[in-house]
């Protein structure tokens, strides 16, 4: 359990430094490069999207629900992290 612990850790310190979303875009800069981007071609994938068992029932929306969250991701483009 220590080990998730230290894991978790250093997943949320990175994130809030920002090496994910520099990992990403580096990641994404060199795809295009080799012309393996197609940037006019998005997914959302629904399997990972998941809005709780409540949601549906939400009044009014929630900001927190799961379509909202994939609004907010697709509107930031490509570089969204």
């Amino acid at each position: 359990m220590a080990r998730l612990q230290v894991a978790a850790n250093t997943f949320y310190r990175w994130r809030k430094a920002g090496i994910w979303a520099h990992v990403l875009g580096e990641l994404q800069r060199q795809a295009d490069a080799a012309g393996a981007l197609d940037w006019a071609l998005h997914h959302v994938d629904s399997t990972v999207v998941r809005a709780h068992q409540h949601t549906a029932r939400a009044k009014g929306g929630s900001k927190g629900d799961a379509g909202t969250l994939a609004r907010r991701l697709l509107d930031q483009g490509p570089f969204a992290l």
